[in-house]
């Protein structure tokens, strides 16, 4: 998050908003990540989405462990469960999520990569692609939908999202 705390500071807002997502992305619980990210957007002047992070912000400052985890918390269990195999668990946190905002790309890869393993290719496509329309830049989801595309036969698809990715993220370029 400090990469985005210093594009904040020198008013490179887009840029503030790609790092702090990225930062999310990792750690979807973190306050200070949706501070900055709320920061960001209202750098852009994007009040809806300002208002939205900071309400997460909120919603996890006040949760205590007891009710109804806010969404990054159920992002970040549904993450762990994903990791560890559990693949049934980990949708059912994902969809809780998804059920509330249909715009959580983080919720939306998720389910998408849960239905995947689960054998379920149609359905997972279909939320892996809503998760890129919410946000083009998701990895996993690319990788997913490139696998997928060649599977299918169509190497171009899958060549394409394999180039994002190595866009987005060029560790990953071969």
């Amino acid at each position: 998050f400090t990469l985005a705390e210093a594009q904040i500071a020198t008013q490179k807002g887009d840029k503030a908003i790609v790092s702090a997502r990225r930062g999310l992305a990792l750690s979807p619980a973190s306050t200070t990540g949706q501070d900055l990210l709320a920061k960001a957007y209202r750098l852009t002047g994007d009040i809806a989405n300002a208002e939205k992070a900071e309400k997460e912000a909120r919603s996890l400052r006040a949760y205590k462990g007891t009710g109804d985890a806010p969404d990054a918390l159920r992002l970040e269990r549904g993450n762990a469960l994903l990791k560890a195999e559990k693949f049934k668990e980990a949708l059912a946190e994902y969809l809780v999520i998804v059920k509330r905002d249909l715009t959580n790309a983080g919720a939306l890869e998720g389910a998408g990569l849960a239905l995947w393993a689960l054998n379920e290719r149609g359905t997972a496509s279909g939320y892996l692609n809503e998760a890129l329309r919410c946000d083009p830049d998701r990895v996993r989801a690319r990788f997913a939908l490139g696998f997928a595309a060649q599977e299918n036969g169509l190497f171009q698809a899958g060549t394409n999202h394999f180039s994002h990715v190595t866009k987005v993220q060029p560790s990953n370029a071969l």
